[in-house]
């Protein structure tokens, strides 16, 4: 007598194959989220070392931030990125676009965007170009003109182009930008700067008339989160839409380049203005 063979029937294999799936759909996103939390500590440690080495730049050039691009023998710009680099040795020189020259790679380079080059975007404000738009001198800034340097951000994660770059020129310093790009402004929350978050083609950048405007803006790319190095050297993650251009960007005596003036008109508590009540 032959003994009984046993199987799984095709209702039991179904039933199993079901329930491994729901076990997929629940910890694939899961897995996902701790990958990216993984990368956006790794991006946070960057800026905190690049606090650190600007710092250390501050302490050595009598107090002063750096330029945001100087012009080398050879006619080609130089950015802040390189000018650091000694006190961080951790990146490699090379070149952005043709003309440009940057520091690509180590923690000049966030893992959730490793291809894109300049995403960490210095405040334009603070670390600048050497003239404003009327080709007047910049007046360079010190650690002493931040009268809140735990709260103005120093440099941020930025939106890339097309061609994988953020901007040379940095963070943006314009009121009009930071405000959603609509009067009055719009300084914190959803419609403020926030909206034109985003990589390559963003459509909000379009319809405001500026197309690449994201790369002069801070981009939350690590699930609504973007890492940012503030004036005294601290890194911290801020939420999109808590950022606020009057305290976190804004600082007495800051120049504008395209006004080649003073933006100190914003905190003027004479009149209704965007930034009364909340100055300096």
């Amino acid at each position: 007598m032959q003994g009984k063979k046993f199987g799984f029937t095709l209702i039991e294999l179904l039933v199993v194959i079901a329930i491994i799936a729901i076990l997929a759909a629940i910890l694939f996103p899961v897995f996902a989220q701790a990958r990216e939390k993984a990368r956006a500590i790794s991006c946070l440690s960057n800026l905190k070392q690049m606090g650190t080495a600007a710092m250390m730049y501050v302490q050595d050039y009598d107090e002063i931030y750096p330029l945001a691009a100087t012009i080398d023998a050879g006619g080609n710009r130089v950015d802040w990125r390189v000018v650091l680099l000694p006190y961080i040795k951790n990146g490699t020189v090379g070149a952005a676009t043709v003309v440009d020259t940057t520091v690509i790679g180590g923690i000049f380079s966030c893992p959730s965007a490793n291809n894109a080059r300049r995403i960490y975007a210095a405040h334009s404000g603070i670390i600048h170009y050497p003239t404003l738009s009327n080709n007047a001198p910049w007046p360079v800034v010190g650690l002493a003109a931040i009268n809140r340097p735990a709260e103005v951000i120093l440099v941020t994660e930025v939106g890339y182009d097309a061609q994988n770059n953020g901007s040379i020129e940095g963070m943006t310093e314009d009121f009009w930008w930071h405000g959603g790009a609509t009067w009055p402004p719009i300084f914190q929350g959803n419609l403020s700067g926030a909206k034109f978050d985003g990589d390559v083609t963003v459509q909000t950048c379009i319809d405001a008339g500026w197309p690449t405007c994201n790369t002069y803006l801070p981009r939350y790319r690590h699930s609504g989160v973007a890492n940012m190095t503030f004036s005294d050297g601290h890194a911290k993650a801020m939420v999109k839409g808590r950022l606020n251009y009057c305290t976190n960007v804004l600082f007495p005596g800051m120049y504008k380049w395209y006004d080649s003036g003073i933006q100190d008109w914003l905190f003027d508590p004479n009149w209704d203005s965007p930034c009364r009540g909340q100055q300096p």
